[in-house]
C-alpha cells in the first residue's frame, strides 16, 4: 500500500470521493431537497453540517453575513455557535444539540438570540436534522439551517425572489411543477402546460385535484394534504380526458406570508425511468446551475465534467474548451498545492486564491466546493467567484479608512466620538490626550460629563445634540490640574452600527473669551467717551451760538442804522467774522458726526438748476469784487427733478467754488454738470466739475489735501484763512451720496475738481411739494409775532430786527408765558427758543398742538430759534410740531425769508 506521499493527486481525490459517497447518496438526500426548496424560497439561509462524532461543523458563508463576523473568525466547531447564544437561551439550544448528538432526537426547531459582530442581539430560527447514522445507529452527520428572523428583505427583494422562483420552476424542462394554496392552483410551469393542455389562465384558480383521475383523487389529495415530500404514485387526467400514470411529490413552503404547496409531477413510463430526485440532469439543479451569477464547475478528480456559461465568461474559455480540462489550470501555479490540499481535506468553506484567465492574466478568485451526487457518481461542485471588484473596493475602503484615520489623528483640534444615548466616549484622536490631559485608554469608556465641572452642565452632550444636528456651544472644562477652561464645542450627529454618535470638535477659547470681554469693555468705554464727546460738542456749540446770536443780532441792528462809511465797514467785517465762526462750528460738528458714523442724508426732491442758480447768487458779490467771472454750463439731459440731499450738495458745491475764488485772482471759474450713463436701474449719476485759472495746488499737498485740519498753505505767513475742514467734509459727503472725487492741476494753471453724485429717479417728484414749497410765500409785513426767548440780548436783537421790518412783536421769557400770551391774544407767528427755564420750547409746542392755548391756536406757525445744531435735532423739533427751524446765530435775511414762507394758518389769514 502506498503512503500518502506516494499517491498521485488523482488517487487521493478518488479516496476522498469514496469516503463521501455514502454521505451524499441520493436516497439520503431528502432533507437536502427540503433545504434546497427552502433556500429557493428565502434566499437568506445559513446552512450548517455537523460531524457529530468528529466534532467539526461547517458553517455556510451566510453565517458570516447574518452575524456580521469575518469568515476567518467563524471556528469550525459547535462551541462557536453556543458561545454566541444569549445567556437566557443558551441552556435550551445546548440541550437540543446534545440530544441530536446523542441520538435521542432526530430533529429540532428552535428560536434563540445570537450576538452579532456589532454587539447587537438578533433573533434567529435554527432547524436541524440527522441526515446520516453509523452502523451502530448513532448520528454521524447532522445538518440544518439558520434564519435571521429580524431581517426584512423588503417588498422589492421578495418580488425579485418570487420572480426568480417562478422562472426556475417554469424553465424546468422535465418535471411538471404546480404551485397551489389550499388546494387552488396558483401557477404551473411550461412542462405542466404542455403535459396537461391547460393554458395559464385556465389553470389559475382550478382545484389541484382536477389534474388527477377521479378514482385516484382521495389518495392523491391525502398525500397532498400531508405535504411530507414523499413520492406518491397516482394517475393523472389531461384536459382532453386522457390519463397517464405518474408520480407526485408535494412539499409545503412559506412564501410571501402564504402557506404554499409545491407539487412536482412526472410521468412513469414502463421503461423504468430513474427515480424522481432534485439532482436529475436538466431539472431544477440545471436551472439554478445555468442562472448562477458565479462560475460553476463540476469536476471528478480535477477533470471538469461540466460548467456553466458564467465560468466561461470569467475565465475567457469557451464552455467546450473547459469540459475535459484540468481545473487546476484555472488557478495560479503558486496556489495549486493549496487547492489540492483543500480538496483532499474536504474543505467546504470559501477561500481565496489567484485565478488565471485564458490570456494569462491573473485575478483574485474565491473558491467554495462540496461533494454532490451527479449522474450516479460522486463529484465535487465548485463555485468560482471573480472578486476583483470586491478587492478593489476593499483596497479603496482601506485606503479611505487610513486617510481619514490620519486626518483624525493629525488634526490640530481635539476630537471625541461620544455615544449619544449613554454619553460614553468611544473614540478620540491623539491631540485629545494632550488637550484633556488624560490618556487615550482612560478617555475611552469615560463619561463626557466627567470632563465638566460637577453639577454645572448635566448631560451636556445630550442637551447640545438634542437642540439640532449641528451646533456650536461654549462649555466649561476642568483640566487634569483642576483649572477651569472655556471650550468651544462644534458637534455633528453621525450614525455608526445603528447607534447615534456625537462627533465633537473642541477648541480652547479661554484666551479668546477673555480678549472678547476686554474688547467689549473697551468698546463700552469708547462708546461712553464718544457719548461724552458728543454731549460736550453739543453743549459747546449751544453755549457759543447763544452769545454769538446776540452779537450778530446787535451787529445786524447796527447795520440798519445810519452809519459813516468807516462804521459800515466795521459792521460788515464783524458780521462776516460771526458768520465765519458759525461755519467753523458747523464744520466741527460735521467732522465729529462723520467720525462717529452719525452723519446721515435727508433725501428729498430737488432741482439741480435751482441749486446751481443759488451758488451763482451766493458768489455774485465775490465775482464782482475780484473780477473773476463765474461761468455755468448745465447739461439739458439731466432730469428736471431728482431725489437727493440738496443741503449737502449745496454745501459741497459752496466749498469747492469758495476755494476756487480763494485761490483765483484773475481769469474765471467754471461750474459744469453732465449726466453720466446709469450704473443701475432707478439711479441717475451726475458729474459736477469745478475748474479755475488760479495758482493751482502743489503736488505734495494733493496727497493730504482732504485730511482734516490740512491746508494748502499752512505757513505762519499764509494769505488764506480757514480751519482746513471743508474739503475733508466734502470728500465724506460725496462718499455718502454714492459718488467719487478726483482733483488735478491744469497744465495751463489752476485746478479742476470732478465729483459724481447718485440721485434716485422719480416720476412723481414734480407733483410732490418740497418742504419749502409747503411753506407758501405770503405777505410777511405787519404780522403779529410772539417771541419766546430767555436770553435778554437775543430777545432784544430779534424783536428789534422784526420791528424794523414793520412787524408788531411781543416777547416772553419761557414757554409757559408763551402759552398764557396765546390764550389772551391772537398772533400770526410764534418764534420759539428751545432751551428755556420753566417750560422749554418743545414742551410748549406740544401743549399748543394739543389745544392747551386754545383750539383756534393749535395750528399757529411755530419757528424754532435754537442754538441746538447737532444731527437729528431738526427732526426732533419738527416731530414735536414746529413748523420751521433756524439755527443760531440767526441771519436777518434767513429770518425774513422764513417769515415769508409761513403757511396760511395764522389767525389773520383765516379771517381773510
Amino acid at each position: 500500500m502506498k503512503s500518502d506521499h506516494e499517491k498521485t493527486r488523482e488517487e487521493l481525490l478518488r479516496e476522498v470521493q469514496t469516503l463521501r459517497q455514502e454521505l451524499m447518496a441520493p436516497e439520503k438526500n431528502h432533507t437536502s431537497r427540503e433545504i434546497l426548496q427552502l433556500a429557493m424560497q428565502e434566499g437568506r439561509l445559513g446552512t450548517w453540517v455537523w460531524n457529530a462524532q468528529a466534532g467539526q461543523v461547517h458553517y455556510e458563508q451566510l453565517w458570516s453575513e447574518i452575524l456580521g463576523y469575518p469568515p476567518a473568525d467563524i471556528r469550525s466547531d459547535m462551541t462557536f455557535w453556543t458561545s454566541h447564544v444569549h445567556p437566557e437561551d443558551r441552556e435550551k439550544i445546548v440541550t437540543l444539540l446534545h440530544s441530536l448528538q446523542e441520538g435521542s432526537a432526530e430533529s429540532f426547531h428552535c428560536t434563540h438570540r445570537l450576538i452579532s459582530y456589532s454587539g447587537q442581539w438578533i433573533t434567529c430560527v435554527a432547524s436541524g436534522k440527522t441526515i446520516q447514522i453509523d452502523h451502530e445507529g448513532k448520528p454521524l452527520f447532522i445538518s440544518g439551517v439558520l434564519i435571521n428572523k429580524d431581517e426584512d428583505h423588503g417588498k422589492k427583494h421578495r418580488r425579485d425572489e418570487a420572480k426568480q422562483l417562478y422562472e426556475k420552476i417554469d424553465n424546468s424542462p422535465f418535471e411538471a411543477v404546480f404551485l397551489s394554496e389550499n388546494g387552488i392552483c396558483r401557477g404551473q410551469n411550461r412542462a405542466a402546460r404542455e403535459l396537461f393542455g391547460y393554458s395559464e389562465s385556465e389553470a389559475l384558480g382550478q382545484e389541484w385535484r382536477h389534474w388527477i383521475d377521479h378514482a385516484h383523487r382521495p389518495q392523491a389529495m391525502e398525500a397532498y394534504t400531508r405535504s411530507s415530500g414523499e413520492v406518491h404514485e397516482t394517475v393523472a387526467l389531461r384536459k382532453d380526458g386522457t390519463t397517464f400514470p405518474c408520480k407526485t411529490q408535494t412539499s409545503s413552503v412559506s412564501f410571501e406570508g402564504k402557506n404554499l404547496h409545491v407539487t412536482i409531477l412526472r410521468k412513469t413510463p414502463d421503461d423504468g425511468t430513474k427515480p424522481l430526485t432534485f439532482s436529475d440532469e436538466g431539472g431544477i439543479f440545471n436551472s439554478i446551475h445555468n442562472t448562477s451569477f458565479s462560475g460553476i464547475v463540476i469536476h471528478d478528480m480535477g477533470t471538469i465534467l461540466d460548467c456553466n456559461q458564467e465560468l466561461a465568461e470569467i475565465t475567457g474559455y469557451a464552455q467546450e474548451e473547459l469540459r475535459g480540462m484540468d481545473a487546476l489550470r484555472l488557478v495560479a501555479a503558486k496556489d495549486r498545492e493549496t487547492v489540492v490540499h483543500n480538496i483532499v481535506s474536504g474543505l467546504e468553506k470559501a477561500y481565496e486564491v489567484t485565478g488565471v484567465r485564458k490570456d494569462g492574466r491573473e485575478y483574485p478568485l474565491q473558491l467554495e466546493g462540496r461533494a454532490v451526487p451527479y449522474r450516479k457518481q460522486q463529484v465535487r461542485v465548485v463555485e468560482f467567484r471573480d472578486i476583483t471588484r470586491r478587492k478593489r473596493a476593499e483596497k479603496a475602503l482601506n485606503e479611505s479608512e487610513a486617510k481619514y484615520q490620519a486626518l483624525f489623528d493629525k488634526t490640530k483640534d481635539p476630537i471625541l466620538v461620544i455615544d449619544l444615548e449613554s454619553g460614553i466616549i468611544v473614540e478620540g484622536n491623539k491631540i485629545a490626550e494632550i488637550f484633556f490631559g488624560i490618556s487615550r485608554s482612560h478617555l475611552m469608556g469615560m463619561s463626557f460629563d466627567g470632563l465638566l465641572p460637577h453639577g454645572t452642565v448635566p448631560f451636556a452632550v445630550r442637551q447640545l445634540l438634542h437642540a439640532g444636528p449641528e451646533n456650536q456651544r461654549d462649555l466649561p472644562l476642568i483640566t487634569a490640574g483642576g483649572e477651569t477652561r472655556s471650550l468651544s464645542v462644534s458637534t455633528s450627529l453621525i450614525s455608526f452600527n445603528d447607534r447615534q454618535m456625537a462627533l465633537s470638535i473642541f477648541r480652547d477659547v479661554t484666551h479668546e473669551n477673555r480678549a472678547r470681554a476686554e474688547l467689549m469693555a473697551a468698546k463700552d468705554e469708547a462708546e461712553k467717551a464718544s457719548t461724552a464727546k458728543t454731549r460736550f460738542l453739543a453743549n459747546m456749540s449751544h453755549e457759543i451760538r447763544t452769545p454769538l446770536n446776540g452779537i450778530m443780532g446787535m451787529l445786524q441792528l447796527l447795520e440798519s442804522t445810519r452809519q459813516t462809511d468807516e462804521q459800515r465797514e466795521y459792521s460788515i467785517i464783524a458780521i462776516e467774522s460771526c458768520k465765519r465762526l458759525t461755519r467753523l462750528l458747523s464744520d466741527i460738528l460735521d467732522i465729529s458726526r462723520i467720525e462717529t458714523g452719525e452723519l446721515t442724508l435727508r433725501p428729498a426732491p430737488l432741482e439741480i438748476p435751482e441749486i446751481i442758480n443759488h451758488i451763482v447768487f451766493l458768489f455774485k458779490a465775490a465775482s464782482r469784487e475780484t473780477g473773476v467771472k463765474l461761468q455755468v454750463q448745465l447739461d439739458p439731459a439731466i432730469p428736471p427733478i431728482l431725489i437727493g440731499d440738496s443741503a449737502r450738495l449745496l454745501q459741497t458745491l459752496t466749498n469747492f467754488v469758495g476755494n476756487s475764488f480763494k485761490f483765483t485772482t484773475q481769469g474765471s471759474i467754471t461750474l459744469e454738470t453732465q449726466l453720466l450713463p446709469r450704473v443701475r436701474a432707478g439711479l441717475e449719476r451726475v458729474l459736477f466739475t469745478v475748474s479755475d485759472t488760479g495758482k493751482g495746488i502743489r503736488d505734495e499737498t494733493l496727497k493730504t489735501l482732504f485730511t482734516p485740519f490740512t491746508q494748502e498753505d499752512s505757513s505762519s505767513t499764509r494769505r488764506y484763512e480757514g480751519a482746513g475742514l471743508g474739503l475733508s467734509i466734502c470728500k465724506q459727503l460725496i462718499a455718502l451720496m454714492g459718488g467719487t472725487l478726483s482733483i488735478e492741476n491744469n497744465a495751463s494753471g489752476g485746478t479742476t475738481i470732478h465729483f459724481t453724485v447718485l440721485f434716485q429717479q422719480t416720476e412723481q417728484a414734480a407733483s410732490t411739494p418740497t418742504e419749502h414749497e409747503q411753506l407758501q410765500e405770503t405777505d410777511s409785513r405787519n404780522l403779529d409775532i410772539l417771541v419766546a426767548e430767555d436770553v435778554r440780548v437775543n430777545r432784544l436783537a430779534i424783536c428789534r430786527l422784526l420791528e424794523k421790518q414793520g412787524h408788531r412783536v411781543k416777547a416772553v421769557e419761557n414757554g409757559q408765558l408763551a402759552l398764557e400770551a396765546l390764550r389772551t391774544d391772537d398772533y400770526d407767528l410764534l418764534l420759539m427758543d428751545v432751551q428755556m427755564p420753566v417750560m422749554d420750547g418743545l414742551e410748549a409746542t406740544r401743549a399748543i398742538r394739543m389745544g392747551k392755548a386754545g383750539e383756534t391756536k393749535k395750528m399757529i406757525p411755530i419757528i424754532a430759534l435754537t442754538a441746538h445744531a447737532m444731527d437729528g435735532d431738526r427732526e426732533i423739533f419738527l416731530d414735536a410740531g414746529m413748523t420751521d427751524y433756524l439755527a443760531k446765530p440767526v441771519d436777518a435775511s434767513e429770518l425774513m425769508s422764513s417769515l415769508s414762507r409761513r403757511p396760511k394758518t395764522s389767525m389773520h389769514d383765516s379771517v381773510d
